[in-house]
């Protein structure tokens, strides 16, 4: 641009970028700038709307691109995501290819640092005036992870955008024959993108200079550790100056701003090459490095400088940059015990326990080792063992160590953790006790995993299943398995409820990948969706030997793409048992996003009335079967609630069944019984009705809801009826206020009961009971297939045992409370003791817990 300030129309001629350019012209620093814009409240997004407000962004084909707003409501967002994907597609009328304008290095630079400086105010305020936020992964566009060997890369083009003839945005070719890498520079420091209103993708971004002088915004995800890292965190992680190397870079528009951006979805596309350019004397860039070491290049070749720069990241817990460290000493000094032990402890405490092993691997087979490293690499191993849940070669190292080492006060406790870790695995017996109430304050449990009596049998017109191989009955446990991703995930709780835990999730399975690459395969091995091939016949494969990690080369490219599917056709929503009444939730539209992953679990087949069903303590999912099953029948699970709409639940398994087909359960039978118009008028009148408690509402009200809702059921279909259940049950709550109604209270819970598809064998609400009857339950609990929304039947049956005792009715108050014991054992397993632990907020505030001590 030329500047010429004689003339007097000059600076009106300027737009927002130019003025920027101009300031920096004249002597201010593009940080400088910056500051200016920070101080001005003008932010990325800001900035990026006022330019593009004054045309100084040229878009061909279309006015504006198409903005996908999270903070839309359902069908805005619907109808922008179908049209930016076809925009991005270059499928949108046939239209010219949107040819973008990069802003200049200046502007890019100081836009950074403006939105920086918004993000440590952030940072800065206290927790209590942070507002919550909500962060979402959308799916369903390309994301690139390059396949490309690391040897075989040539540098990438002199200018990415090309010249005018060229495409808009640069794809991954089909023919890979050629493949790109960019080298380039970090021109400002970071900051995490998270700018969509109320719901947020997270990237890190930063500014880069490629060899040639053109500066690119950078968005790169799933970095191991960089979820909701400070921005001080990731200036260790990538300095100012930093020279990172991008294999296979692909450039794309920007949901934040008009600048295109170079992105980066795998975490095995990036490396931070070295921290400094003086570092790499045959780069250079035309903007100088911003940074430069503190001592000269001799010393940061030594063995000392990276140990003593890691054990220093090490002691302040930043164990990745640690890591790194560890492994930029081990590239000049590869034969270095220390860096090795220490980049072995460093993986430990990420939980990278494939890197650990691999190490500590490499340490012990050393010739003439000595004692102390010996000692160092064996208990690392052993822990790294445990880790990877392979008990006996842990106990074996442990063992080991106890021998060989003074330093062993530890061993004996975790050789008795061993053991007990593999009793669970062996006979499937758990203190489920014990797990509740850990997981109260942690999700991450210590527990073994165990396969009970099934196995993986192809099932026609289903594909994989689970099969039992002898008959069982309700209440046995099947399958207890740990999260795979979640759990080796470090330093983070389950949380529920928001579509946090859902993005956090799949981060999770990326680092895990990046981590622990031996579990790759087994991921692979899962169903993908219509996109992918179709998984094998045969369970998942069994976890590989360990593998080496190194942040500097990756072992593993991790595609995201097929990631994403497969947490998307696999994850389970993961909501912890917590104790009863510690969370209500009324509404049935108030629902969680899928979060773990399971394994074995993920090869269950849905059916609506299950004859099993998962349950969560902590980041442990449990199997068991509600139903008797016998010896070569298919294990079922619903993957989605009957207490949801029939349209609902077929919206929601859509994704799960061949276009055409449709689950066929019994649920899904009697629903589609009713008629089309009966499921109309149920979902209106469903809609309708407030999300809040209902037993506040009016009689009158409840008492019309109920029979508008009772006439959108065919007579022929029985009494189970979900749709009824949450209203009953508020009825009977309303009766039990008043004396002279109290006794149609229990009428009312019972018939809430049956509706919620319990058979209840004992209707009476009287004291005329015969003998032989007083140890027979009013419920049948052999079979619990369709039942509903457990947790309010078993406080309704609570309710009605209080109201016998009040009743001074004993012996009928003692057969409910046994019924609601017995309801949860075949849940949950855990007998009394989880019972009462689990219901002690409810037992108290009904006046029984001492009542139930003594009766169960």
């Amino acid at each position: 641009m030329a500047f010429n300030p004689q003339d007097p129309d000059f600076l009106h001629t300027l737009d927002i970028e130019q003025m920027i350019d101009l300031a920096v012209h004249l002597g201010l620093t593009p940080e400088a700038m910056g500051d200016v814009l920070a101080d001005a409240d003008i932010n990325y997004r800001h900035l990026s709307d006022i330019a593009e407000e004054q045309g100084s962004k040229t878009v061909m084909g279309i006015e504006r691109l198409p903005r996908l707003i999270l903070s839309m409501p359902p069908e805005e967002q619907a109808e922008a995501a179908i049209k930016y994907k076809e925009w991005l597609e270059g499928e949108s009328d046939g239209g010219p290819v949107y040819k973008p304008k990069t802003s200049s290095r200046a502007t890019l630079v100081a836009a950074q640092i403006a939105a920086r400086k918004e993000q440590e105010k952030q940072f800065a305020a206290p927790a209590s005036k942070v507002k919550a936020r909500t962060i979402a992964v959308v799916t369903g566009f390309r994301k690139h992870t390059s396949k490309a060997p690391w040897n075989e890369l040539e540098p990438a083009s002199s200018a990415i955008l090309g010249d005018d003839d060229a495409p808009g945005y640069i794809w991954p070719c089909s023919d890979m024959s050629n493949y790109r890498a960019l080298l380039c520079v970090a021109l400002s420091c970071q900051f995490r993108i998270a700018d969509f209103g109320p719901a947020s993708l997270y990237s890190v971004q930063t500014v880069v200079e490629d060899q040639q002088g053109t500066a690119y915004d950078l968005s790169f995800y799933n970095y191991p550790t960089t979820f909701e890292a400070s921005p001080q965190y990731m200036d260790i992680l990538f300095p100012k100056g930093a020279v990172l190397l991008i294999r296979d870079p692909v450039l794309m528009p920007s949901q934040q701003n008009t600048n295109p951006l170079i992105r980066v979805d795998s975490p095995t596309d990036l490396v931070v090459f070295a921290p400094y350019t003086q570092m790499l004397p045959d780069v250079h860039f035309a903007t100088e490095a911003p940074t430069s070491p503190s001592e000269p290049l001799e010393t940061m070749q030594t063995e000392d400088y990276w140990r003593v720069k890691g054990n220093d990241l090490f002691k302040n817990s930043q164990w990745f940059p640690a890591a790194v460290a560890y492994s930029r000493g081990l590239e000049v000094h590869p034969d270095s015990l220390v860096l090795r032990l220490n980049r072995a402890e460093a993986y430990l405490r990420l939980e990278f326990y494939s890197g650990t092993l691999y190490d500590a691997q490499s340490v012990l087979s050393t010739p003439d080792l000595s004692p102390a490293f010996r000692n160092k690499a064996l208990l690392r191993a052993a822990r790294a063992e445990y880790g990877r849940r392979n008990y006996a070669s842990a106990r074996q190292l442990f063992q080991q160590h106890r021998v060989s080492s003074s330093n062993n006060a530890e061993d004996a406790t975790w050789i008795r953790r061993c053991e007990e870790r593999l009793r669970e695995n062996s006979i499937g017996k758990y203190d489920w006790a014990r797990l509740f109430e850990e997981c109260q304050h942690d999700s991450r449990l210590d527990a073994a995993d165990y396969t009970g009596p099934v196995e993986v049998k192809t099932i026609p017109g289903r594909g994989r299943g689970i099969v039992v191989t002898r008959d069982v009955s309700a209440g046995e446990l099947l399958v207890r398995t740990i999260d795979t991703c979640e759990r080796l995930c470090h330093g983070y709780g389950l949380t529920t409820g928001n579509r946090w835990s859902q993005r956090h999730s799949r981060s999770s399975k990326r680092r895990t990948v990046y981590g622990n690459p031996d579990i790759y395969d087994q991921l692979l091995h899962l169903d993908a969706g219509p996109d992918y091939p179709l998984p094998p016949a045969t369970p998942p494969p069994a976890r590989l030997d360990p593998q080496r990690v190194d942040p500097l080369q990756p072992t593993v490219d991790i595609d995201i793409d097929h990631l994403e599917a497969i947490c998307l056709y696999n994850t389970f929503d993961q909501h912890s048992l917590c104790p009863t009444g510690s969370e209500v939730i009324e509404d049935d539209r108030i629902r969680r996003s899928p979060n773990a992953l399971h394994l074995l679990p993920s090869l269950l087949n849905h059916s609506c009335a299950g004859n099993a069903r998962a349950r969560a303590f902590g980041d442990v999912l449990a199997v068991r079967a509600v139903a008797p099953i016998r010896a070569g029948e298919e294990v079922t699970v619903p993957y989605v609630s009957t207490e949801k709409g029939y349209r609902d639940r077929v919206a929601a398994l859509k994704k799960y069944f061949p276009e055409g087909q449709a689950c066929e359960c019994s649920v899904c039978e009697m629903d589609r019984a009713d008629g089309e118009e009966k499921l109309d008028t149920r979902e209106e009148l469903l809609v309708q009705l407030p999300s809040g408690p209902l037993f506040k509402e009016p009689m009158v009200l409840l008492r019309t809801w109920e029979s508008a809702l009772e006439a959108t059921h065919a007579p022929s279909r029985g009494p189970f009826r979900p749709a009824l259940v949450r209203l009953v049950h508020s009825i009977g709550e309303q009766l039990r206020r008043d004396d002279a109604t109290r006794a149609g209270a229990l009428e009312t819970n019972i018939r809430g009961l049956v509706r919620q598809g319990f058979r209840v064998t004992d209707t009476r609400s009287d004291a005329s009971l015969k003998r032989k009857l007083k140890d027979v339950l009013p419920v049948d609990t052999a079979d619990l297939s369709i039942c509903v929304d457990v947790e309010r039947g078993l406080t309704a049956m609570l309710r009605i045992a209080q109201q016998f005792r009040a009743e001074a009715n004993v012996v009928q108050a003692k057969r409910w409370l046994k019924a609601a014991q017995k309801v949860d054992d075949v849940e949950y397993g855990g007998g009394r003791e989880l019972f009462l632990l689990k219901e002690a907020t409810i037992l108290g505030g009904f006046g029984m817990k001492k009542f139930a001590e003594t009766v169960l």
